[in-house]
């Protein structure tokens, strides 16, 4: 399974260079960054998911700002990758803060914010 999950990385990585040699850097290539993101994490290489979900956000707030649903989500994501490293101000940080955007967006009762509100709760206990 290491083989597919390596190859996962590699195959994303060339996703995402195509779309940058189509489009730019554009708001479409966050979720390829996030796909490869969510690679890193299950190759155990944290950091790296990390640089990838911050320059996904980056793209994201240029482009739309922060209060949107994919901001939320991605800054969420970055929430569970702190978790999983241990780091759990900055988990609880950057999940609280894509609650609170996600209850912008969506409402109180929006099925991601509930989502986020578990995983919060989860870091706190």
């Amino acid at each position: 399974q290491g083989g597919n999950l390596a190859n996962a990385v590699a195959v994303w990585g060339r996703v995402l260079e195509e779309k940058m040699k189509v489009l730019g850097v554009h708001v479409e290539c966050a979720g390829t960054l996030s796909n490869l993101a969510t690679a890193y994490c299950d190759v155990r290489e944290e950091e790296s998911a990390i640089q990838m979900l911050e320059a996904a956000m980056t793209i994201v707030e240029d482009d739309l700002g922060r209060d949107n649903a994919l901001y939320a989500k991605l800054l969420n994501n970055l929430g569970g990758v702190y978790l999983s490293l241990s780091r759990y101000e900055e988990a609880l940080d950057a999940t609280r803060t894509a609650v609170i955007i996600q209850e912008g967006v969506g409402g109180h009762a929006d099925i991601t914010a509930q989502q986020m509100r578990s995983t919060l709760t989860a870091i706190m206990e």
